[in-house]
């Protein structure tokens, strides 16, 4: 990346450091936060919201823009169970001027916006309102966990984003790792910064998501959250202060910056 690569003696100690630095991080509570934008996980009515969430990002879409169209569609009470599964016209026709409006992604629309209601309606007659409940039907099988999740349209891949997203805020905590496993900026950027992927590439979408994967496998057991704690308390941060200070791999990263490095 940018000439700095690590021994492979070198990298099993750092991801060490990564676990280590794990149990230090402050752990998340049920608000989940990206942004500007907070959902409280502990209830059936912000479970919901972040599964609508989820299906706008199952498309190739950039962070900002899929922020801002939730945000539309939050502030217009249109990513409220109940109400999509009324399946009314109207509310049909305004969240397809809401994506027209601000959701510029390779996806048509017209599927989109089907996916959503579909959502409501599905969560309000299988689930009892709460997506939550996915857990109990499914008898906490992880496997078939994911299965459901995958059975919501529009959602494709990001359903592992789904997943881990319950997961590390506690609401499905003994889900196993493995249906939680996606590479998303998150991870690739820690893996990237520090050398276990994409060592000789310059820009972050060069970096191969093999392997990303199999660095996962090999230096953390395939468990992402390491990785992904790392990133959010301190990559994700741009505050190269507070990662000299508390992070325990700051001398061993490849980019120590000054302010955001523009990957999220």
């Amino acid at each position: 990346m940018f000439g700095i690569k690590h021994t492979a003696q070198e990298l099993p100690v750092i991801a060490g450091k990564v676990r280590a630095d794990q149990e230090k991080a402050p752990k998340q509570d049920l608000f989940w936060q990206r942004g500007q934008i907070t959902i409280d996980l502990s209830t059936a009515a912000g479970r919901f919201e972040l599964l609508i969430y989820t299906i706008l990002s199952g498309a190739k879409v950039r962070r900002a823009i899929l922020d801002q169209t939730f945000q539309a569609l939050r502030e217009a009470g249109l990513v409220n169970s109940v109400r999509l599964a009324q399946q009314n016209l109207q509310d049909k026709e305004k969240v397809k001027t809401i994506l027209s409006c601000y959701y510029r992604a390779l996806t048509s629309h017209v599927r989109k916006v089907q996916a959503i209601f579909a959502a409501g309606t599905t969560v309000e007659q299988q689930y009892a309102g709460d997506i939550g409940t996915l857990y109990t039907v499914a008898a906490g099988d992880s496997k078939n966990i994911i299965k459901g999740v995958r059975e919501f349209a529009g959602i494709n891949l990001q359903a592992s984003w789904f997943c881990r997203e319950m997961k590390l805020a506690g609401v499905w905590a003994d889900l196993d790792q493995a249906v939680c496993l996606i590479v998303d900026p998150e991870i690739k950027v820690p893996l990237w910064y520090l050398g276990f992927a994409g060592v000789d590439s310059y820009f972050l979408r060069d970096v191969p998501l093999r392997e990303c994967f199999q660095a996962l496998e090999r230096y953390f057991g395939g468990d992402p959250f390491p990785v992904l704690i790392k990133s959010r308390w301190y990559c994700q941060k741009g505050d190269s202060s507070l990662c000299k200070a508390q992070c325990s791999v700051f001398e061993v990263c490849q980019i120590r910056f000054q302010k955001s490095a523009g990957c999220f």
